[in-house]
């Protein structure tokens, strides 16, 4: 997911991006789709607030995304709310309980608040799941 965010900074020109997505949301206001990956785009030029603020509407129009929660829950955690990080990711498990993302990004957050034997459950099932940084992640799952 973190590679999803990186992509989009080696692309660059990350202004551009979003404000191309500003304009197509004014044709498409329910797009959740669109406000995902305007997310995506705010996430990877550090504007968090509004990174959240557009997984929200997202999450509003498609609360089953898996992939949102998991967007705004790395939000969350970078901005140091890690109690709702953890919310997102747990929300994100209920959808897809054998996804391994959502329990990776699950256990940094339980480490970040100390949370050593959940961070460590954690991170056992997304190996169980075959977690790997470099699990590919196609846009059509993320309904790009």
């Amino acid at each position: 997911m973190r590679a999803i965010i990186e992509q989009f900074v080696r692309v660059g020109d990350l202004k551009r991006k979003i404000g191309a997505y500003t304009e197509s949301l004014k044709n498409f206001p329910t797009n959740a789709g669109l406000y995902l990956v305007r997310g995506i785009a705010h996430q990877a030029d550090h504007d968090i607030r509004r990174a959240i603020a557009d997984f929200t509407v997202s999450l509003s129009q498609a609360p089953a995304s898996t992939y949102c929660l998991i967007f705004r829950g790395l939000a969350y955690h970078d901005a140091g709310a890690f109690e709702q990080a953890i919310a997102d990711f747990t929300a994100a498990i209920a959808f897809s309980p054998t996804l391994s993302y959502p329990y990776h990004y699950r256990a940094l957050s339980y480490e970040a608040l100390g949370e050593r034997e959940l961070a460590k459950a954690d991170f056992g099932q997304a190996e169980t799941y075959g977690y790997s940084p470099d699990l590919p992640v196609s846009p059509d799952v993320l309904g790009m």
